[in-house]
């Protein structure tokens, strides 16, 4: 996921570069991330040998930033889905923060 940030990182620096819509980035990082979110849900729940809230792999997919803390708070105890929705909190601004890095080095790379 951080090479996907980085990524999309590089992404907007070569569209603000170019002047070219920055919404690009975005869908981009769209079809990046989902398909990592939804198989990481399935592999989570092969993996526990739980059953599947419904619709939990198709939600955590197109809508992260409610489907996750649903898998989390319909999969595990109360106490360990707030842990795990605080870790899952931390890992998007890491993510948020490596897109920017990525964005002002490719800059630098491009302006020179």
């Amino acid at each position: 996921m951080f090479f996907v940030a980085a990524a999309v990182g590089g992404l907007q620096a070569y569209l603000n570069a170019t002047h070219q819509d920055q919404r690009i980035a975005m869908v981009v990082s769209l079809f990046l991330y989902a398909p990592l979110l939804f198989v990481w849900c399935n592999a989570d729940i092969k993996q526990r040998a739980i059953q599947s809230p419904p619709a939990a792999a198709l939600l955590v997919a197109s809508f992260a930033l409610v489907g996750v803390p649903y898998y989390f708070v319909k999969t595990r105890p109360l106490k360990s889905a707030a842990a795990h929705i605080a870790g899952a909190t931390l890992l998007l601004v890491l993510l948020s923060l490596v897109t920017v890095a990525a964005e002002v080095a490719a800059t630098r790379v491009l302006a020179s």
